[in-house]
């Protein structure tokens, strides 16, 4: 009895070592899912380009915005190919071209992007001025915030850069085209400013390009791995101000106080009214509410919301 207990225990220990090392079908089967799960895609872009130096250089020692935007550029996308598992990067530009705004968000459309960077560097008139900034679309982008805030973190904790905080198209008074029109989560990074002689020096040496490159690179990482919130882009809120029989130029000066840019539309539901303006462009039912309310205090009493999907 006890030889055979022996035995048996003994065979037991063996069996669940054996299990415990070597998967079992399933277990294999799962590993291989991992393994096949989609990517995570980054696009680039470096600002500018081309015919479009951005903010020329300081001295001829430095170089222009264009320049620093793609040596940044070329080091994130370095990093993230090394150190991040299952990452595709891909950039606007590689060479010293210019992609018009239309390019650069497409490329984030076609490549199915999970995130679209855009790098810059920053230029102002007091020359005292410094440190970095991020630019997003709107607040009430939960994946753009989260990111814009994690790398605004990284600047001021690793990096040891001023971080002159978060600015949307409300708080900047502006929309950037980049960053209205692409469809995934996205942030335009403000390296640091051209126009403050340190800071220039800074953005000009591999040793800054490096430090703000690899900021931005962990931030990325801890974005990826914190199962960021979905943004929805598929719909567009607009308010419209109003319908003319001739054409009135969205420059005008009636115009002067709104906060964001108008557009002249051709108004296809009208034959006498053939053109309306617009403004706005915002991804939620609350921004677009807000905005409407305003455009109603400053004397548009009758604009209205309307709203299309994002590629109309």
């Amino acid at each position: 009895m006890r030889a055979s207990s022996t035995f048996v225990y003994r065979f037991l220990l063996i069996f669940w070592s054996l299990a415990l090392y070597y998967p079992t079908v399933g277990q294999k089967n799962q590993g291989k899912k991992t393994q096949s799960t989609k990517p995570f895609i980054v696009v680039i872009d470096p600002g500018h380009g081309g015919k479009d130096p951005g903010r020329e250089r300081g001295s001829k020692k430095m170089k222009h915005e264009k320049h620093l935007n793609l040596a940044v550029s070329k080091k994130l996308g370095a990093y993230l190919k090394k150190h991040l598992p299952n990452t595709k990067v891909y950039y606007t530009r590689t060479k010293d071209t210019y992609p018009t705004y239309e390019e650069r968000v497409a490329l984030a459309a076609e490549t199915n992007a999970d995130v679209f960077l855009s790098i810059h560097c920053n230029s102002v008139e007091n020359t005292k001025v410094r440190g970095t900034e991020l630019h997003i679309h709107s607040f009430d982008l939960p994946a753009s915030r989260l990111l814009a805030k994690l790398i605004s973190k990284e600047f001021r904790t690793r990096a040891g850069r001023k971080s002159r905080g978060i600015f949307d198209a409300v708080k900047r008074q502006r929309n950037l085209f980049v960053l209205q029109h692409a469809k995934v989560p996205s942030v335009l990074v403000e390296c640091g400013y051209m126009t403050n002689p340190k800071e220039e020096e800074y953005l000009n040496s591999d040793y800054g390009q490096s430090i703000i490159a690899s900021a931005i690179f962990r931030a990325l990482r801890t974005y990826k791995n914190s199962n960021p919130p979905k943004e929805n882009r598929d719909r567009v809120y607009r308010v419209q101000l109003m319908a003319t029989q001739k054409p009135i130029s969205p420059q005008s000066k009636r115009f002067d106080k709104l906060p964001k840019e108008v557009k002249r539309l051709p108004n296809k539901s009208s034959k006498k009214y053939k053109y309306r303006y617009v403004t706005g462009w915002e991804y939620t039912l609350k921004e677009a509410r807000q905005l409407l309310t305003q455009v109603q205090d400053l004397g548009f009493k009758d604009a209205f919301l309307i709203s299309t999907k994002d590629s109309e």
